[in-house]
């Protein structure tokens, strides 16, 4: 169950970076600071669920 807990948090932590570089990029292309702050801050929540998924104690650990 918690290995499952893992590997969302690992889909859903490479997905919104990846948004998040999307969103920056396209704001940097129209030259708009605020797509550009918007896909930073995806950037910083996805990094939230990385560091997030390291406190999640596994079931073999004792």
């Amino acid at each position: 169950m918690v290995r499952r807990f893992h590997i969302g948090l690992a889909v859903i932590g490479t997905l919104s970076a990846a948004a998040g570089i999307a969103i920056a990029i396209d704001g940097g292309f129209e030259f708009n600071r605020t797509k550009v702050l918007t896909g930073i801050g995806v950037i910083f929540v996805s990094t939230a669920f990385y560091i997030a998924m390291l406190f999640v104690r596994d079931e073999d650990e004792t």
